[in-house]
């Protein structure tokens, strides 16, 4: 009997794009008969993980070009070693009673932020196959944590992006970005 892996989805309700790319993933893998658990670290994060939603939802709406400047012009210092440094010791071992609990196999994650929890958990749990699903069209340094297994993209720019990051192209899959699986089936006019 062929065991199949128990699958973490982790994901952040910074928005909707990454909860709906790991709704997808769930249904995908139901469908398979594939044990899952979806973590929205938004929702289990407490105080702290609600108020940073909060202000992305408001810089989204209102302060487009102050999160434009952290994206273009903090986040790519040095490859964005200082912000990264920086959300690694904030997220040292956050969650990893939440993940313990599922006990996976694999973690996807659909989310930046949602990749370095997976990657500082693989550093504890070194067997546990790690995942990053890029949801947006365009990427930065956020989305590169190290031990990830693989990458799933939505373009050929976030191939190439990630290839100037290091990363074994034989690691990342051009695959689009999962959304509802109704999107799959061709319907009349």
């Amino acid at each position: 009997i062929e065991m199949k892996p128990k699958v973490l989805l982790l994901t952040a309700s910074y928005g909707s794009g990454h909860v709906i790319a790991a709704e997808a993933l769930d249904e995908v893998l139901k469908k398979e008969k594939i044990s899952t658990e979806t973590l929205d670290i938004v929702r289990i994060g407490g105080k702290t993980e609600t108020q940073a939603a909060a202000v992305y939802e408001f810089l989204m709406k209102r302060g487009y070009n102050i999160w434009r400047i952290f994206h273009d012009r903090i986040i790519p210092i040095k490859n964005g070693m200082l912000v990264k440094g920086i959300y690694e010791q904030f997220y040292k071992n956050k969650f990893f009673k939440q993940i313990d609990e599922f006990s996976p196999d694999v973690i996807i994650s659909t989310m930046d932020t949602c990749s370095l929890v997976a990657s500082l958990y693989k550093r504890q749990h070194p067997d546990v196959k790690i995942y990053t699903v890029i949801t947006d069209y365009v990427a930065h340094a956020l989305w590169v944590w190290k031990n990830m297994d693989g990458y799933f993209v939505g373009s050929e720019k976030i191939v190439k992006f990630l290839v100037q990051y290091g990363i074994d192209k034989e690691k990342i899959k051009l695959t689009g970005i999962p959304l509802r699986s109704q999107f799959l089936h061709k319907v009349s006019k």
